[in-house]
């Protein structure tokens, strides 16, 4: 017994194995987030990923990014019921919530309620907002017909509210066939639409009101838009569009003529096929617009733009067309056709300064670049009096892509800009990263400074950032003298618009030698 014990006691202790259950991590109900409007910056708190469903959070940085995933009624989001709200921060917030859905990368939707304050700026705007996201919100009620008045309910308040002078677009789209509007086309066209913008259905018709838009730019919002959703519903979309006041002053004589429009078939061909034809014929001509120096207001150089004559002395611009490329991914083909008209003009008049639109895509484009190589490399009297405008609308990851040709067009001489500066995702602190000269403050911004706070203090921003940073600045729809005079009270470098001369088709003058140097000194 005793060795038994003593057998017993030096024996190994064998414990009976376990096993160990791990529970996974419940996901938070709520998340915190806060959202610094100024450089749109969203910064989650932990956990995030999981509340929504995502492996991170890297494309949910910005609001803008956030606001792409969100589906939902009309004006229900955070971005809406921080920006369009009539309250004043008092020094203590403003309250806010918003009922919305976020659209998972499997399909399903995640319904979120979002309450917050937002806090003012030295303007009295918002300048930033802290809240709260909490899952399992109630959907909003989408009763037959509710979100059809509620829209129709606010576009009213819109028309009521323009300002005066003011052009908005109303465009209305529509899909084969009598049934409603499915939800995911609704959601499909607000991806599309601007802040501030409203987007509903009414009857079987997409519509979009768009509070800033001049007459110059509708046809080719709408052929873009339309594009669009042709690609994703992967159906024919007729489209239509009307200048708001001039075609229609009150909501419902606006719907009657959008859906009378909508109701009749289109005659010609359309603006792909036309495009096409034109560059085939090649038919489509170089039209010049004047860009004057500040000041002086004496021309420096000029905006080449594409147009098609129609054979009866007018002309035809090409914005609709343009865009029906860039959706058929041939806008290569118009690059390259104006690349050429360009240098032709250049060889033609050696006093002459142009700017010529380039899209990323046609800088990524063999033919192209080999054909600019070919005509520009060793011509540095050529290249220097070309100013490539490249669309600020493009992903930085674009421009990064095709930094290469970018540097090439420097390396030769030709000198680069970003156009529609104010209305994509790149800042100037990217464009640093980039041989970039001048850049163009969106005409959006331009054409309704003497109507808006806001748009003057962004104008005025962006002109002061661009000198800080040694970039020269160019504001495009200039269209009357108050705006022109508060520009040059800014310190803009250079202006373009309708107050300095329409785009034509038309020879330039030889300058004299005097006006030859000017003009070569002020593009620098």
């Amino acid at each position: 017994m005793a060795g038994t014990k003593h057998h017993q006691a030096g024996a190994k202790r064998v414990r009976p194995l376990r096993t160990r259950l791990v529970k996974p991590r419940p996901v938070a109900e709520t998340i915190s987030y806060r959202w610094d409007l100024a450089d749109d910056r969203l910064l989650w708190g932990t956990g995030a990923a999981r509340f929504f469903g995502l492996p991170g959070m890297a494309r949910l940085k910005t609001g803008n990014a956030f606001a792409q995933r969100l589906t939902g009624s009309p004006g229900q989001s955070r971005a809406h019921a921080v920006l369009f709200t009539n309250e004043t921060d008092e020094g203590f917030g403003v309250p806010y919530r918003a009922v919305y859905g976020f659209a998972r990368t499997d399909g399903s939707i995640l319904w979120i309620e979002d309450t917050g304050r937002w806090f003012a700026g030295r303007n009295g705007r918002p300048a930033r907002a802290e809240g709260l996201v909490r899952r399992g919100a109630e959907p909003p009620s989408l009763a037959a017909g509710q979100l059809e008045v509620d829209f129709l309910a606010m576009l009213g308040r819109d028309f009521k509210s323009l300002p005066p002078q003011a052009e908005a677009a109303l465009f209305a789209f529509a899909l084969p066939g009598p049934d409603p509007v499915a939800p995911e086309w609704l959601a499909s066209l607000r991806r599309y639409a601007r802040i501030g913008d409203r987007a509903g259905t009414v009857g079987a018709m997409l519509v979009l009101f768009a509070r800033s838009c001049p007459a110059s730019s509708i046809e080719g919002a709408k052929s873009r838009i339309a594009s669009a959703l042709s690609r994703e519903a992967d159906l024919p979309v007729n489209a239509t569009a009307l200048c708001i006041p001039r075609d229609a002053k009150h909501p419902i004589e606006a719907l009657q003529k959008v859906e009378r429009h909508l109701a009749r078939p289109e005659t010609g061909p359309d603006p792909l096929t036309r495009a096409l034809n034109a560059l085939n014929t090649r038919t489509l001509a170089m039209a010049l617009q004047p860009i004057v120096a500040a000041g002086s207001r004496a021309p420096v150089f000029y905006e080449a733009l594409a147009r098609i004559p129609d054979g009866a002395g007018g002309e035809e611009t090409t914005q609709d067309l343009v865009a029906a490329l860039e959706a058929h991914g041939s806008i290569a083909l118009l690059d390259h056709r104006m690349l050429s008209l360009a240098i032709d003009a250049l060889e033609t008049d050696p006093t002459l300064h142009l700017a010529l639109n380039v899209a990323p895509r046609s800088l990524a484009d063999p033919d192209w670049f080999r054909y600019a190589e070919v005509r520009l490399s060793r011509r540095p009297d050529l290249a220097s009096r070309l100013l490539f405008e490249i669309t600020e609308q493009a992903e930085l990851s674009q421009l990064a892509y095709t930094q290469p040709q970018i540097m090439a067009l420097h390396t030769w001489g030709g000198k680069l800009a970003i156009d529609d500066f104010g209305m994509g995702r790149t800042s100037l602190r990217h464009l640093n990263l980039l041989p970039i000269e001048t850049i163009k403050i969106a005409g959006n911004f331009v054409q309704n400074l003497m109507r808006s706070i806001e748009d003057r203090q962004f104008v005025s921003a962006m002109i002061g950032l661009a000198q800080q940073c040694g970039m020269k600045t160019v504001a495009e729809w200039v269209e009357d003298e108050p705006t022109a005079r508060f520009l040059e009270k800014c310190g803009v470098d250079f202006m373009q618009g309708r107050l300095f001369g329409a785009a034509e088709i038309r020879p330039v003058l030889h300058q004299t030698p005097r006006d030859a140097a000017r003009r070569a000194s002020a593009v620098g």
